[in-house]
């Protein structure tokens, strides 16, 4: 959210701001945590399926979803990214283009597991699965592929990460957004998503603290999106499948009618246009307000770098002084403790 502009850093690490700037140095404790993060979730994911290849249905396909979103997002949000078989082996480099393959490849065994266990659980799951196949071939560059999947995605599905509230383990269990809106403070909704919450749009909606965020600088402005440690995220749904296979594969009648159906949802008019970039452009807009704070606009702005709103552009001015400027990164680098620690890296 902070890289994306889909908040302000209201926070006094200079980690965190780095991250805010789009000037991430290898060094970024806050950037280690996520790869930290993810990699854990791939390569656990990694272990499991190999040690339940011979055991079918549902616990094969949820080792096999968590690793295949977690390459997914490895794969939005690094530059490059690793998975290793087994705690003990440390992972190759992998290039982007390789790491949406392997997503797809566990996608695609989750699906297939999820659908052969047969029970509710085991169909979201495959569901779920089939809409990130979908995200996963749009961010390689398989249009084609990508619309095709999409379309077989129910408009009315929805799949939510589930958290809870465990005072002793929220930092683990707990929707951190909360958590950065609560007892660090310094999640700050930007002017432009308050100016879509004022506007009456209820797809943005935020609250005034009255007060200045951790960082004593920001107003502090809360997001109500998440309203709890429990409070669930979307993963994956019939709504991004239809944005995937507009994108990928539709017509502009096609792009305009889902604009203008997400306009009417903000209380904005009708959109016309005979520009396919500005059709895009307003196709994305929706697009990030729908799934603000739920992960999708890093992955829209690597496919999409010149046609994001609510963006701040390459080595502009950044929105707090003192801590320099915006740099021009478009993903995060890896980790400098896994270049210098994994011989199977490549450094």
């Amino acid at each position: 959210a902070w890289w994306s502009y889909e908040a302000w850093v209201g926070d006094t690490f200079p980690t965190r701001n780095e991250v805010g700037r789009r000037f991430i140095d290898p060094t970024n404790g806050t950037m280690a945590g996520v790869w930290g993060n993810l990699t854990r979730a791939a390569t656990t994911g990694e272990e499991s399926v190999t040690t339940l290849a011979d055991v079918h249905g549902l616990p094969l396909a949820i080792a096999a979803f968590a690793e295949g979103y977690a390459l997914e997002l490895m794969a939005e949000t690094f530059c490059e990214g690793t998975v290793a078989s087994d705690p003990q082996t440390p992972g190759p480099r992998m290039s982007t283009a390789e790491l949406l393959a392997k997503a797809i490849e566990r996608l695609n065994l989750a699906k297939t597991e999820g659908t052969a266990d047969g029970s509710q659980e085991g169909k979201d799951l495959a569901m779920a699965a089939t809409v990130g196949i979908a995200r996963a071939q749009l961010q390689a560059g398989d249009k084609s592929g990508a619309a095709a999947t999409a379309a077989s995605v129910p408009a009315s599905f929805e799949f939510n990460l589930k958290y809870l509230d465990d005072p002793a383990n929220r930092g683990r269990l707990g929707n951190n957004l909360w958590a950065f809106t609560t007892s660090r403070t310094s999640l700050v909704v930007p002017p432009d998503y308050r100016a879509l919450a004022d506007a009456g749009d209820p797809r943005v909606t935020y609250h005034d603290a009255k007060k200045l965020a951790q960082d004593s600088e920001l107003e502090f402005y809360q997001q109500q999106k998440f309203l709890s440690y429990s409070s669930p995220i979307r993963l994956a749904s019939g709504l991004e499948a239809r944005y995937i296979a507009a994108e990928a594969g539709g017509s502009m009648a096609t792009q305009i009618a889902l604009i203008n159906e997400r306009r009417a949802v903000g209380g904005e008019g009708t959109f016309t246009s005979t520009s396919a970039s500005a059709v895009l452009k307003e196709l994305l807009r929706q697009k990030a307000i729908d799934f603000w704070l739920e992960a999708k606009k890093m992955g829209d702005y690597r496919r999409n770098p010149t046609l994001m709103s609510y963006f701040f552009e390459d080595n502009t001015t950044y929105y707090k002084a003192g801590v320099g400027d915006v740099g021009s990164q478009h993903c995060w680098p890896v980790p400098d403790a896994e270049i210098r620690t994994n011989p199977n890296f490549g450094g």
